[in-house]
């Protein structure tokens, strides 16, 4: 089985074995820099860039393994949720079947609109149809149906030059399925995560849709795993007719590697964060029907696989509020000295994290949410309990990730936790198992057993749900 997982700041691929879900052998590549686009809030990535780097895994993988390259069976995708991309099926391929490479350059492609994108301002996202009530997760910013209602609105020359959309995983699907000239087929998981989705009905709010922009633009929507397709051609020695699933998101695959039982929480920290629980299915639930909810506006609830549910608090800070800190210390620091700092990123990060361990019981509290979350906008970090004693490096980075756990705890909200009568915390991510403090915050925070899932990230996931094909 082959893994794949688009994130956010880079490129995972797995070769996975089939009969046990072991992970034989990796490759990641760190994406280069957002692009330049005078847009305010653009978040844009070039569609080259992602897939070189998938291209790059792949290839070293094939260098290392070439029996277990032509013995891959199937192809799971998943990866950054949310965001958008377009292309021109009629103007050129997004497969070079002479060099057997994904590429972008052959063909009319925009830049992915990633889930950061944050053009759709407050005000735009309130001049949008309100989604009915009943479980729906409200549309935001950086969500595909919003982006495409803007460029629909502000720049529709733009928008008049493509006939196919999806997440930059269905443009993959799509590439080593037929170079992107079939339809898109999206998986329920990716289309909810666009927003204007019915999931009780399993189709999009065409009647919300209708006038923000071409409706001839969404892709149909099946649940996952579901054969989107098989591969069109030799793929770094991965046989012809392969089977690729549908894109799926990175969050169901990071909560399906794990296998969780009923009563685990997943808590998955990679650049944001997410607190998972699995729905309880009843007897008398099916797919057609779905139960009105009562939940928390902090929580969502989203497809999984083979018909079931999530429930999801997905806030959107994590890594990168960590990031954000080290960042600003090292401005800090050259501005103080005048010169570019000597220290390396992952110096202070390290060191920081190493600090923040050794604060534990800091008084300092801090509310990271400094980009809001999707639920509320409007919210902002703040601190707090400030003592003379309690602004060394170790007290301000313990204070960040405690209020990271906080603030998914509180997400979620103790009486859903009491509610699933959860009994452990499943935490998967390499950042959480890389460092002790985040460990140990989980564990007082939630007051529940914590297990560490080592090799539970999404590629695997992906893999998994491909070999379900």
């Amino acid at each position: 089985m082959l893994g794949v997982d688009i994130g956010t700041t880079n490129v995972k691929v797995v070769l996975v074995e089939e009969a046990t879900f072991s992970v034989l052998h990796q490759q990641t590549r760190p994406l280069g820099s957002l692009e330049h686009v005078e847009t305010p809030g653009a978040a844009e990535r070039s569609a080259s860039q992602i897939f070189h780097a998938i291209e790059e895994c792949v290839s070293s993988l094939e260098v290392e393994n070439h029996q277990m390259m032509e013995d891959v069976k199937a192809i799971g995708v998943c990866g950054q949720m949310h965001g958008c991309i377009l292309w021109n099926s009629k103007r050129g391929t997004l497969f070079n079947t002479s060099t057997g490479a994904l590429c972008a350059e052959n063909t009319e492609c925009s830049n992915l609109f990633t889930w950061q994108d944050s053009r759709c301002n407050t005000s735009f996202i309130s001049s949008l149809p309100k989604m009915p009530s009943g479980g729906n997760p409200p549309v935001s910013a950086g969500y595909g149906c919003a982006t495409l209602a803007w460029l629909q609105r502000h720049n529709p020359e733009t928008l008049s030059k493509y006939n196919r959309a999806g997440t930059i995983m269905d443009a993959v699907v799509g590439a080593l399925c037929s170079g992107g000239k079939e339809a898109v087929v999206m998986s329920s998981q990716n289309a909810t995560s666009w927003g204007y989705f019915n999931l009780s009905a399993m189709k999009w709010h065409t009647e919300l849709l209708e006038d923000l922009f071409p409706l001839g633009l969404l892709p149909s929507v099946e649940d996952a795993p579901y054969l989107a397709g098989r591969l069109m051609s030799e793929w770094h020695r991965i046989p012809r007719g392969t089977k690729i699933s549908v894109a799926m998101g990175d969050m169901q695959c990071s909560v399906f590697a794990a296998q969780p039982e009923l009563t685990d929480a997943v808590l998955n920290m990679g650049s944001a964060s997410q607190l998972v629980l699995i729905e309880p299915l009843r007897a008398e639930e099916t797919p057609e029907k779905l139960p009105p909810l009562s939940l928390p506006h902090s929580v969502v609830r989203v497809p999984y696989f083979s018909g079931s549910h999530l429930f999801v608090a997905a806030a959107l800070g994590g890594g990168d509020t960590i990031a954000l800190f080290i960042k600003t210390l090292q401005s800090w620091l050259g501005e103080l000295m005048g010169a570019t700092p000597t220290l390396e990123f992952e110096e202070v990060y390290k060191k920081v994290m190493e600090s923040a361990g050794e604060r534990l019981e800091t008084p300092l509290k801090m509310d990271p949410r400094v980009w809001g979350e999707r639920h509320a906008p409007e919210v902002r970090g703040r601190v707090w309990n400030v003592g003379p004693d309690d602004l060394t490096l170790g007290d301000v980075g313990s204070a960040i990730v405690r209020g990271l756990v906080e603030n998914l705890r509180d997400m979620i909200s103790p009486h859903l936790l009491e509610y699933h009568q959860v009994e452990r915390v499943l935490v998967s991510g390499k950042l959480v198992q890389s460092y002790s403090v985040f460990q140990e915050h989980i564990q007082r925070v939630f007051e529940l057993p914590l297990v560490l899932k080592k090799d539970a990230d999404a590629p695997l996931g992906a893999a998994m749900a491909a070999a379900q094909l």
